[in-house]
């Protein structure tokens, strides 16, 4: 496996190995306000592809720009109202494409890359500098779907078949050396913790506030995983509705919220062995849902939801007949206690959650 790798290594392109980016001056985006939400355009034309905050203020957003046909990365110091592009510049761009990316502090980010003359190939790339650099990890796998941290020592990283990695951060000057001394390797360690079964696999990651309680759905979209030790081991809960599985979001160690493609939604009160079903619509199926305070927001491609009493009543906050900015909406994160963002398609779509 090692030699593989180290083959693989060889073959990446020079430039892939120091990918620059330059900060362009602050833009003003266009914001819209109704009433709590705000939706900030971020991008003319380039696609967003991921979103993260390393706090309250500091975030990233990831994209692909169809007309250049070149990555972007979009970084707020502001908590989302304002951004500024960041634009990879290493000579020959073209093609390239961020999958997803993570912050686990305020100017170290991982991301993972899929390269424009290996397209079966998506590796993680890290940067020390706030997205201005970017390189290779030598560590890890070559094919990777989605990064997730827990906090700024350790994450996860999901595969293209749903197979985990757990990831560990190293800080390199805890070490009697510089880094240009240290192996590229020595920044992360990456180790299988889950391989590809009947339960297929790892789709998507979410943990309980401070807590080594976790869940993540399947790659085929129709069971969920637990862990109560961190992610170390995992074990699939067996109850679960049997339909398909668009969306879930944690409200603590015990409470589970399902959405599904028949447009039901199902809780679970005692950490997955039953599930009630609390509510049934006619929307779109939900995309992407989280929970804030005494508060679930969930999204269809087109719209954002809110309800405060277990879906009995459910408020729409915006959708696309009042902005064209909240069209694809495709992911959502916690900002801050009382801050949730919901990522659209050119958008980001701030909710401030205190003023409800």
């Amino acid at each position: 496996m090692k030699n593989k790798r180290l083959k693989l290594l060889v073959l990446l392109p020079i430039l892939l190995l120091g990918v620059v980016a330059c900060d362009d001056n602050d833009e003003n985006y266009p914001t819209e306000k109704f009433g709590a939400v705000e939706v900030v355009r971020v991008f003319d034309t380039a696609v967003t592809t991921g979103i993260t905050f390393a706090n309250k203020n500091v975030g990233y957003i990831s994209g692909f720009d169809p007309e250049t046909q070149e990555p972007v990365i979009a970084k707020t110091t502001k908590g989302g109202v304002s951004w500024k592009k960041q634009s990879f510049n290493s000579g020959d761009k073209t093609g390239l494409s961020i999958l997803d990316i993570a912050a686990y502090s305020t100017d170290k980010l991982c991301a993972i890359v899929k390269l424009k003359d290996k397209p079966n190939l998506s590796p993680l790339f890290y940067s020390d500098d706030a997205g201005k650099q970017w390189t290779f990890e030598a560590s890890g796998g070559f094919s990777y779907n989605n990064v997730i941290f827990k906090d700024d020592k350790f994450g996860f990283l999901v595969d293209e078949v749903g197979n985990l990695d757990r990831i560990v951060v190293h800080d390199w000057r805890s070490n009697n050396s510089t880094r240009l001394a240290l192996p590229l390797y020595y920044r992360f360690s990456i180790d299988k913790v889950y391989c590809n079964d009947s339960f297929g696999g790892f789709n998507n990651i979410l943990f309980a506030d401070f807590s080594p309680v976790g869940y993540a759905l399947g790659s085929n979209k129709k069971h969920l995983a637990k862990t109560e030790n961190n992610g170390e081991n995992w074990y699939q809960l067996v109850t679960t509705p049997e339909e398909e599985i668009t969306s879930f979001c944690v409200r603590d160690e015990w409470t589970v919220y399902l959405f599904t493609s028949e447009n039901n939604v199902y809780r679970t009160t005692d950490g997955g062995s039953t599930w009630m079903l609390l509510n049934s619509s006619s929307t779109n199926p939900v995309l992407s849902s989280i929970v804030c305070n005494n508060h679930v927001y969930f999204a269809t491609d087109n719209a954002l939801y809110k309800t405060g009493d277990e879906f009995n009543t459910i408020e729409e906050l915006v959708n696309t007949k009042s902005s064209q900015n909240v069209e694809g909406i495709h992911k959502t994160f916690l900002i801050a206690p009382r801050i949730v963002a919901f990522l659209s398609k050119h958008s980001i779509i701030i909710v401030h959650d205190y003023l409800y």
